[in-house]
């Protein structure tokens, strides 16, 4: 996840993967804000069986304002003209993350 031309981004893989942005949240300049990622590694949604993907869900709180917390809608960077507004989306994990019961 990084901040990136005034976007908060998420890469599903660490190298390569699908990136996604951020549809209805945009840092502000001078603000705090906690982020959190929650990811159920029993579903894998990268739309190709047998991969080691979670499904993930990002909340983000502007911490300076104390708002309340706000789920974070997301596009996919590859798509033009269409914007998915996708709740959830694939995060790659290791086949030890991926396991529930770690």
């Amino acid at each position: 996840m990084q901040f990136e031309q005034g976007q908060l981004r998420l890469r599903g893989s660490r190298d390569s993967g699908e990136l996604y942005k951020a549809t209805n949240f945009a840092p502000a300049s001078g603000k705090w804000y906690d982020i959190q990622v929650q990811v159920d590694p029993s579903r894998d949604i990268d739309g190709v069986a047998g991969g080691d993907f979670g499904a993930a869900r990002v909340w983000v709180k502007n911490l300076t304002d104390n708002t309340a917390p706000v789920l974070v809608d997301f596009d996919k960077m590859s798509t033009t003209g269409v914007v998915e507004s996708l709740l959830e989306v694939p995060l790659f994990l290791n086949a030890t993350t991926r396991n529930p019961s770690k």
